[in-house]
């Protein structure tokens, strides 16, 4: 996690695939074990407008860990994770704008 907060934004990113990519291979597990490290360390990426490329990387690696995780602990990080996505749309760039409609989009469609 400590490459999510590396002054270098090519290393943020990088952080951010590589996170995302674990919850991708690892889901459950990882999810179930580290969600209250994972969660809080993205959506502070998500908060960076000075590098929009990260910030939808962060706004892709949630999407991941979302898939794999179990609703009872998506529910605790919905109203952080919906603010900052929703200030994403209204603030952000183009490409972070995409990525954040695709990952409402997403959640849309998980939660009933």
């Amino acid at each position: 996690m400590q490459g999510l907060q590396d002054p270098h934004a090519k290393v943020r990113w990088a952080a951010c695939q590589a996170v995302g990519q674990m919850c991708t291979d690892l889901g459950p597990d990882i999810q179930n074990d580290e969600h209250a490290v994972i969660v809080p360390a993205l959506t502070e990426v998500m908060k960076d407008f000075n590098e929009p490329r990260v910030q939808a990387h962060a706004a892709a690696a949630i999407v991941n860990f979302s898939e794999n995780c179990d609703e009872e602990i998506l529910t605790g990080y919905l109203d952080n994770l919906i603010t900052q996505l929703l200030g994403l749309l209204q603030n952000g760039q183009k490409l972070v704008k995409v990525r954040s409609e695709l990952t409402s989009s997403y959640r849309r469609c998980q939660c009933p």
